[in-house]
């Protein structure tokens, strides 16, 4: 079983339970747990590119912009990979038990949704523009790229410390099989 540190719940409050406590996360919640690491390192690494286009020289701005592209692109997919393992099989089952309309399960999905359509966003952008990116356009281009960084950040952290210590307490054994066969 996987156990997050102790220090990786401190802190958070929440009427869901006791998220400072330890937690032993079943093969499933420890696999999802962990492919946050990367894509949070990717969204990391995205940001900096994107902050950084300000300062490029206008030489070696379109090759800048270009990495990023790339890299959006590989996130994106990656990220399609994590998220569906979550709203095929994690999200309904927890639904089962809290329900899906409002609360946790809602804002997940809520925030899946928004962090893709703000990739589609900067994705329509990238587009729009082709290879012609200026220094007058960066901010406007990047922005919905930047933000959903910003939702998904928070949103691994609500997984983290709310949603996956809930998930290992009310999932039953066979519940929790059946989602290691879709996850891993």
């Amino acid at each position: 079983m996987f156990e997050p540190s102790r220090n990786e719940h401190a802190g958070c409050l929440s009427q869901f339970g006791d998220a400072s406590a330890a937690v032993s996360y079943c093969a499933a919640l420890k696999q999802l747990w962990e492919e946050h690491s990367p894509l949070r390192r990717q969204m990391e690494q995205m940001e900096e590119n994107a902050n950084q286009l300000r300062e490029v020289a206008d030489a070696k701005l379109g090759s800048a912009f270009q990495e990023l592209v790339n890299k959006e692109k590989r996130f994106h997919q990656e990220l399609e990979v994590h998220s569906a393992k979550e709203e095929d099989g994690l999200f309904p089952m927890m639904g089962r038990y809290i329900g899906t309309e409002t609360g946790p399960i809602a804002v997940m999905e809520y925030e899946h949704s928004e962090a893709k359509r703000n990739l589609a966003e900067f994705e329509a952008a990238v587009d729009r523009i082709g290879n012609s990116i200026g220094k007058e356009t960066v901010d406007e281009v990047v922005a919905p790229l930047l933000k959903a960084c910003s939702i998904l950040f928070d949103h691994f952290r609500k997984e983290e410390h709310v949603l996956f210590p809930m998930a290992e307490r009310i999932l039953t054994d066979t519940e929790k099989e059946e989602l290691r066969q879709i996850v891993c």
